[in-house]
């Protein structure tokens, strides 16, 4: 049965692409480009998806894998760097020299 109506094929377009994250996460959160890493995977959802809708629809997908990709460039510039800072570590001695701290339970 062929989709016919846009909301419809919306929603196909949102689901596959749904699949698709789901499945190549790890692919995803390693990826420097998601679309040219999945494009294996791209290409057979986009198959799937001219197999199932009206011709007019074909867009839909391609603006469905469009906004993915802003989604996951948006994503990867908000993720914090990587950056580990490193503390000194108080000397011995130091430590030594400062008061104790009181135990939280005072019975």
């Amino acid at each position: 049965m062929i989709i016919d109506d846009e909301d419809k094929a919306r929603h196909l377009a949102r689901a596959l692409m749904s699949d698709i994250t789901l499945y190549n996460s790890d692919k995803i959160a390693h990826a420097l480009d998601p679309e040219r890493e999945l494009a294996e995977s791209l290409e057979e959802g986009r198959q799937l998806f001219q197999a199932r809708v009206a011709p007019r629809f074909y867009m839909v997908f391609e603006d469905a894998v469009h906004k993915w990709a802003a989604r996951r460039r948006v994503r990867k510039s908000r993720r914090p760097s990587r950056t580990v800072i490193s503390w000194p570590r108080i000397r011995s001695d130091v430590d030594a020299r400062l008061p104790a701290r009181p135990s939280a339970r005072a019975t």
